[in-house]
């Protein structure tokens, strides 16, 4: 019903700078995806989720998990731990936290700040805290100075190590990394600037050594003498990644193999060879020599011991969301990281589907809940929200390689592109038939949307070219604005009239300008937005939005109004997205972990009365050309008394009662797109489009 209320929608543009938007909560289905693990000498087990800087899980026996509040939030990145197993966790740049008594505390040191540089050795724990080296006998509850040094520039992350009788200090000053090494009396008997780049990897041995290195360099510090050696990296060093130490020895992956250096001797032989080796984002070693292996955010983590490998999938729910959507018909989806889930809208459990779909990263809904998933072979279509598929072909694509994207305008009306050729291909009976638009090459994804009987496509890459594809006739017309008008578009939306809105940039490197476009018109300049610049456009029906991270704005035809949102719970650091789904509901995944949902449609902004109770039903065939039928249940067909038939010009060209014979003759019909309305005492509780043919 949105397209008969647009002479409506216009005359409350007014009245919508008041509107707000509210969210409710929704659970996210539950699945793990790690971020990092490691294993104490006790035995027990820490894991951190991924994108989730506030909370670790701790474990035993790797089988019960214990959620444990972080007091900073912080990535895993490094621990060490006393002979107890007690945890000194070692972020890059913030504050290091210590376990006592079951809770984790950030310490200070008493110079001011939290204590950023740490270190264990002989169950003492060593710091440097604002200049100040000291020690504590009692996991941080009391520090005694050794020494302060006022080392000069400080930068925003710096490493200690402590052997026998010197400091060892790496920091960074600047774009310099400095290494410092001091003797129990405070004086600096060693200081170096490091050549490491974006690379670079720092590991301790226990044997008593600090190596640092990247790809081109390397510098060696040993604990006995103080010897200090530096050379080419791949002279003595095997060329790989995630470097590591255990046990008194220095680990590196390097392709599909791990090698294993001869204790404190740069001499190396291979301990481990094997495909899951070269396919881990991270390895990481315990004292026991057993071989952890990872990709950031996998549901399971990969452990080689003696020999053997073997997957552990932690009862961890904790998902890592990167979509979601929903249908008119009140399906949904998640995809995480690793599945892809599926429910409806009056479901609270969100259910697996049995397959590997989660690695493609479109899924479509049509208005009638049917799904559509895009893949390098062919696009999956389901009828029962992913529980099975059947194929639909390509189009003649000239090179069907990669994924092309698909729009899904309306039941059964389809746009593919492809990223490879710049090809675009419609199909008005659900991919039987693809017919070639005539619009030539597209250099970008395009913005596509139906309206009425017209396909309507933007392509804002270099030149911004506007295309109108009549489905009936096939008539095409197109539009073109060279430089600068503008020279390129960071976003394109359209609403249901028809009107295009760019978000454009030019040469000097401004952004934020706003332009219009309908066919039959120039191009609208409507002014610059440089709050919006980041921001990508979003559109409702007829409403024009820009959803930022902490408020959103509403176009009221002068000037982008702000409102906040209402019962969203954002963090401090992370990033929301949000999704308008098919249904124009809109979703917001705040850090990929957290879920929320509108309480309304956003066309509920246009102002409603009481909330209605829609129905879900079907049409068939679509197209059709002589007599239409309607699927719905015998509940609902008891409830419709009548029935229109509407234009795209918003013209109704049938009204009827309803019959108990569920069978429409359309065969007087002019071919088109028109909008079946379904009645209750005069009320429309549901709408469905077919395409009416020869």
């Amino acid at each position: 019903m949105m397209k008969l209320l647009l002479p409506l929608i216009l005359l409350l543009l007014p009245i919508l700078t008041g509107a707000q938007i509210t969210f409710e909560s929704i659970a996210p289905p539950r699945d793990f995806s790690i971020g990092d693990i490691m294993r104490s000498p006790a035995g027990e087990y820490f894991i951190q989720a991924l994108n989730d800087r506030t909370t670790l899980y701790t474990s035993m026996d790797g089988v019960q998990w214990t959620e444990v509040l972080l007091p900073v939030e912080h990535t895993l990145y490094d621990m060490q731990f006393f002979s107890d197993g007690t945890p000194l966790i070692k972020p890059i740049t913030e504050a290091h936290m210590i376990r006592r008594n079951d809770t984790l505390y950030t310490m200070k040191a008493g110079g001011g700040d939290f204590v950023k540089a740490s270190f264990i050795k002989d169950d003492t724990l060593f710091v440097y805290d604002n200049h100040r080296f000291a020690y504590s006998l009692d996991t941080g509850q009391h520090f005694t100075t050794v020494f302060t040094y006022h080392i000069g520039q400080l930068g925003h992350t710096a490493d200690l190590w402590k052997f026998d009788q010197h400091f060892v200090l790496h920091h960074t000053a600047g774009a310099l990394d400095m290494l410092s090494v001091f003797n129990q009396a405070g004086e600096r008997v060693l200081h170096d600037t490091l050549d490491l780049d974006f690379s670079a990897s720092i590991t301790y041995n226990s044997c008593g050594q600090v190596l640092f290195h990247d790809l081109n360099n390397y510098y060696l510090i040993n604990e006995e003498g103080l010897e200090y050696e530096t050379g080419i990296s791949s002279f003595n060093i095997p060329v790989g990644l995630n470097f590591q130490s255990a046990g008194g020895h220095f680990y590196v992956r390097a392709h599909d193999l791990i090698y294993k250096s001869d204790g404190c001797d740069l001499v190396w032989n291979v301990v481990a060879s094997g495909d899951s080796i070269e396919s881990s984002g991270k390895i990481w070693l315990d004292d026991n020599g057993d071989i952890y292996l990872l990709n950031w955010g996998d549901a399971f983590y990969t452990v080689l011991s003696n020999g053997a490998y073997e997957n552990y999938f932690p009862e961890i729910s904790h998902a890592s969301v990167l979509n979601i959507g929903e249908s008119g018909k009140g399906h949904q989806f998640a995809r995480t990281r690793n599945k892809v889930f599926t429910k409806t809208v009056h479901e609270e459990q969100w259910e697996a589907l049995d397959s590997n779909i989660f690695q493609y990263g479109q899924f479509k809904y049509a208005p009638n809940g049917d799904l559509y998933i895009p893949t390098p072979y062919n696009f999956l279509y389901s009828r029962d929200n992913g529980h099975s598929f059947t194929t639909i072909l390509f189009p003649p694509f000239v090179l069907p390689l990669g994924v092309p994207s698909l729009h899904v305008l309306d039941d059964s009306i389809l746009f593919a592109y492809s990223g490879i050729t710049h090809e675009s291909f419609y199909s008005v009976n659900n991919g039987l038939d693809w017919i070639d638009p005539g619009v030539g090459i597209i250099n970008y994804d395009p913005t596509v949307k139906l309206v009425g009987n017209d396909i309507l496509v933007a392509d804002g890459y270099n030149l911004l070219k506007f295309f109108r594809v009549n489905v009936i006739s096939g008539e095409l017309t197109k539009k073109t604005f060279s430089n600068p008008e503008p020279p390129g578009s960071s976003a394109i939306t359209i609403l249901d009239d028809g009107t295009f809105y760019v978000q454009a940039f030019n040469f000097s490197g401004d952004s934020g300008e706003y332009y219009r476009f309908r066919f039959g018109e120039e191009l609208t300049f409507l002014g610059s937005f440089p709050q919006l610049a980041s921001i990508p456009l979003a559109s409702s029906g007829n409403l024009l939005y820009v959803f930022g991270q902490d408020e959103y704005f509403l176009y009221d035809g002068q000037d982008f109004i702000a409102h906040e949102y209402i019962n969203l719970n954002q963090p401090d650091l992370g990033y929301t997205h949000f999704i308008v789904a098919e249904n124009e509901y809109l979703y917001a995944i705040v850090n990929q972990t957290e879920l929320y949902r509108s309480t309304e449609p956003l066309s509920i902004l246009i102002g409603t009365n009481e909330p209605v109770e829609y129905i879900n039903f079907n049409v068939f065939p679509n197209p059709v050309g002589e007599e239409l039928t309607i699927d719905l249940n015998e509940i609902d067909h008891q409830r419709i008394d009548s029935y229109e038939i509407i234009d795209q010009l918003g013209q109704v060209v049938r009204k009827s009662d309803f019959m108990n014979d569920r069978a429409i003759n359309v065969s007087k019909l002019i071919p088109g797109i028109y909008n079946l309305i379904l009645m209750e005492n005069g009320t429309s509780v549901g709408m469905k489009k077919f395409l009416k043919v020869e």
